[in-house]
């Protein structure tokens, strides 16, 4: 899953920067880029799960009305693999957007404004400026995500049910149990003295 914690530390940061240049809208911006961060894992194992099924997906529907093939997302194992990491970064690549726009936030204006007087390049400044105050930021939403994908079993389960390839597993419930187990005789009570 580091492959998933990479893109979602380049897509946060990414999206943080372009949100940080924009003037209207920012608030609202940031609220709709940290709603699926805001979600259970459960409720985005099961939104993905009907997302990408074979027959009735609306990512295969898509794909062919293009005129595309229809793809097993879920049970063969490299696109299972794809496409844990792509459910793991729509989730979770809000967390690095919201870090990093706080560390982009609390960037003095004066350095940016004396960086221009001085002529620098956007690029200069970027890499000069913005880069180095906000890396140590940047690098601790690194840490927790990373930690975080250690933790990924649930999100693994809801979509693929166990792993590729693994046939989809039925729990019995606790009522039919219980209806099991009142059909048989109950052993005679004991009521009085012996």
């Amino acid at each position: 899953m580091f492959g998933a914690v990479a893109l979602q530390t380049v897509l946060g940061f990414a999206i943080a920067y372009l949100i940080s240049r924009r003037t209207h809208g920012r608030g609202l911006l940031t609220t709709l880029f940290l709603v699926p961060m805001m979600l259970s894992p459960v409720v985005v194992g099961l939104f993905w799960r009907f997302m990408l099924d074979a027959q009735f997906g609306v990512i295969n529907s898509m794909l062919g009305s293009l005129g595309l093939g229809q793809v097993e997302w879920l049970t063969r194992q490299r696109t299972a693999l794809i496409s844990l990491i792509l459910v793991d970064t729509w989730q979770w690549t809000p967390f690095i957007m919201l870090i990093a726009l706080a560390g982009l936030t609390a960037v003095p204006k004066y350095l940016y404004e004396a960086a221009s007087i001085d002529r620098a390049s956007e690029w200069f400044q970027f890499r000069t400026i913005t880069l180095p105050l906000v890396w140590p930021l940047l690098l601790i939403a690194v840490l927790f995500r990373a930690i975080e994908a250690f933790r990924l079993f649930d999100l693994v389960y809801i979509l693929t049910s166990g792993g590729p390839g693994s046939p989809p597993r039925r729990c019995r419930s606790t009522s039919t149990r219980s209806r099991s187990w009142a059909s048989t005789p109950e052993p005679p009570r004991r009521t009085g003295s012996s």
